[in-house]
């Protein structure tokens, strides 16, 4: 609908590699998202690029992993680490010293208060405040 064209399909992962030296993964299902980067550096010997758009605020103390998106107005925090493959959404915050597993989604406008560890896989939705098991 953007009317951007379609270069290939995930199939053609190999093929793409020869024209193409990065890739990134944007598809919301987290297993399918760690699948598709391990191919891309296996299969396709692609470089995983990670995506932080320059409106959004990541601490210099804090870890991107590979395959990561941070969406504009996104806060990423003192400390924080971010593993590989996670979408933090527009305006999401991820506070101090927080941990977000392989695949994690914040969605936009939610909040990963400091000191918290968001299991790998999972999904904060969108304007709510995480809260571990031993919060709740």
């Amino acid at each position: 609908p953007t009317g951007e064209p379609v270069v290939g399909k995930t199939a053609d992962l190999s093929t793409l590699a020869k024209e193409y030296t990065d890739g990134i993964v944007a598809i919301g299902n987290p297993d399918v998202r760690l699948k598709l980067l391990d191919r891309m550096r296996s299969e396709a010997t692609l470089k995983v690029a990670s995506l932080i758009s320059p409106k959004a605020y990541v601490a210099p103390s804090a870890v991107i992993g590979e395959g990561t998106v941070v969406e504009p107005f996104a806060v990423i925090h003192t400390k924080c680490c971010i593993e590989r493959g996670c979408l933090i959404s527009a305006g999401a915050v991820v506070g101090h010293e927080s941990v977000c597993g392989e695949a994690v989604h914040v969605d936009c406008n939610a909040t990963v208060p400091g000191y918290c560890a968001v299991a790998a896989k999972s999904k904060v939705p969108c304007g709510t405040v995480y809260r571990s098991e031993s919060d709740k």
